[in-house]
């Protein structure tokens, strides 16, 4: 019986352990990635046609 608690406390750990690793790697992937530049528009597309 003490082997069942053991393996159910060990998928606890390694569950948590691993939804922190993803996470991290998704904030720092997040983070790393640039936004869209705010005076690309399409404005001068129009203006260039007239």
């Amino acid at each position: 019986m003490n082997w069942v608690f053991v393996l159910l406390v060990s998928w606890l750990v390694l569950s948590v352990a691993v939804a922190v690793v993803f996470g991290l790697v998704v904030r720092a992937r997040d983070e790393r990635e640039l936004p869209p530049p705010l005076d690309e528009d399409g404005e001068d597309d129009i203006r260039d046609v007239g």
